[in-house]
Formats: structure tokens, sequence, C-alpha cells
């Protein structure tokens, strides 16, 4: 009698774990979201600037999501300057965030070409756009404008 109680007990416990776990795998995945959390200019030379592009990929699942990398362009008062690619692995832990970092090179002949006025000025807006190449879902896109400093803008 007490073997049959105690297995009909963890029986019951049993079910009730499963269909709980169930329950989470039923549970629709949320998309991840992309910040831009800076530019940074990292190098001058005479011939371009070199930086870096930092974003945020916080995963806002209970479960690990992976991608298999992602897409980017910069724009310097709306005329595209750089596009690029970076073909890695990403892993992005359940309920966290991941810092991805996008090396950059922006040519002077490229400004020159783009944007006449930032030698005057020094200071460019910029949008950077993307998407990165999730497993999971589809796409998923990110943007982000602000303003920079060419350091040696005005130095003729």
């Amino acid at each position: 009698m007490f073997r049959r109680v105690l297995s009909s007990l963890l029986a019951l416990i049993l079910l009730t774990q499963l269909a709980g776990c169930s329950g989470a795998l039923n549970k629709p995945l949320e998309e991840p979201r992309v910040t831009v959390r800076n530019f940074e200019i990292t190098a001058v030379s005479l011939s371009a600037v070199e930086g870096v592009i930092g974003l945020d990929i916080d995963n806002p699942n209970d479960v690990n999501l992976s991608a298999n990398g992602l897409t980017y362009a910069m724009s310097i008062s709306d005329k595209e300057v750089l596009t690029g690619q970076k073909e890695e692995r990403i892993s992005i832990p359940s309920l966290g965030t991941k810092t991805i970092e996008l090396p950059v090179r922006i040519s002077y002949l490229v400004l020159l070409e783009v944007i006449p006025e930032v030698l005057t000025t020094g200071v460019a807006d910029y949008t950077v756009t993307g998407s990165i190449k999730a497993n999971v879902f589809q796409d998923i896109p990110f943007t982000r404008s602000g303003k920079f400093k060419i350091p040696l803008a005005n130095a003729q």
C-alpha cells in the first residue's frame, strides 16, 4: 500500500514538472533588442579615421540565443561611407546582454567626397544601421544616429 501511494505521488510530481516544462517551451520568444552603445574614434592617420562601433544586444528570454553574425552600414550626412559584416557566431546569454564591437575605417578621401563641410566644422552627423542574422528569428534590424568629431578636420 505504501509503495503504491509513493509511486502515485512520484508520478504526480513528475507530471506536474513535465507540464511546467512544456508550458515554458510553448512560451513565445521575444526578439532581442539591439542598441548602438557608442561610436569611438580609436586612431587617426594622415589618410583615415579608425574607430569602433559598440552594439549592445539584450536577450529578454530565459533561454540562450545565438546568431551567425551581423551586417552594418554607416552614413554621414545621409551619404553611405562604409558597409561591413561580421561573420562570427554570437551567443547571447538568457536574460543578459552581449556587447559586440565592430571595427571601422573611414578614409579622408571618402569624407572629402561625401561631406566637404566636415572639414570646416569638424563635426559630422552619422547614422549606423544593420541587422543581426539570428538563428531563431528573422534578421533583427538596428539603427542609431548621433554626432562625432573628426580630430584633424581643422588642421590644413
